[in-house]
């Protein structure tokens, strides 16, 4: 597959003290989700699937547009990989497709996110080592208030909602402890009939 010239380069690099994960800046996911509305991308068959994180009044706060709002480790898991549009984009795009993850400032949330996709994903294609489902998974650097002042444009709506935002205070702390008990149910160990020992 050729490049054109328009088409911006993946930088995927590290940025100091950040998690093992690629990033990709704000500048070069503005360039992809543009590049994908031009030639017409979008749906299932698009080859960029965007990730927001951050928690529902977040999102509906303003997101990046295009984004899917998955902000517990069930939602990625049940989009990802049992029976959701992840799995129809993945078909759709083959291996070009790019998962870009983010959360308010893409230090917590959407790493935390970002390692429990790919360490479900090693785990469902153990047989198939070292291939995974999904082996283009990135990190907004910055997140998403960084995206916000770099291009509103591309946001929906063109408004931010911090998550320490005063007005939803109770709302944020009733989600950390549904978080909480949901991580919690989800690491318990398998049964021994559906372990690997």
């Amino acid at each position: 597959m050729e490049r054109s010239a328009s088409e911006p380069t993946l930088l995927c690099t590290l940025a100091p003290g950040s998690p093992p994960m690629s990033s990709i800046t704000c500048e070069q996911l503005a360039q992809l989700l543009l590049l994908q509305e031009e030639e017409g991308r979008c749906g299932t068959s698009r080859e960029v699937l965007v990730v927001d994180c951050r928690f529902p009044f977040e999102y509906e706060g303003g997101h990046v547009r295009g984004a899917v709002n998955l902000f517990t480790e069930a939602h990625v898991r049940d989009y990802f990989f049992f029976g959701g549009a992840a799995s129809v984009a993945r078909v759709a795009a083959g291996p070009y497709l790019t998962v870009v993850l983010y959360c308010e400032f893409s230090s917590h949330r959407a790493p935390k996110c970002a390692q429990y996709l790919r360490s479900l994903d090693r785990k469902l294609n153990l047989l198939r080592y070292p291939l995974v489902s999904y082996p283009r998974v990135l990190l907004l650097r910055g997140g998403y208030s960084s995206f916000f002042k770099h291009d509103q444009e591309l946001c929906t709506p063109r408004e931010y909602v911090p998550m320490l935002d005063e007005r939803f205070t109770e709302q944020m702390w009733a989600h950390r402890r549904a978080e909480r008990r949901r991580t919690k149910q989800l690491r318990r160990p398998l049964p021994r009939a559906l372990s690997f020992d």
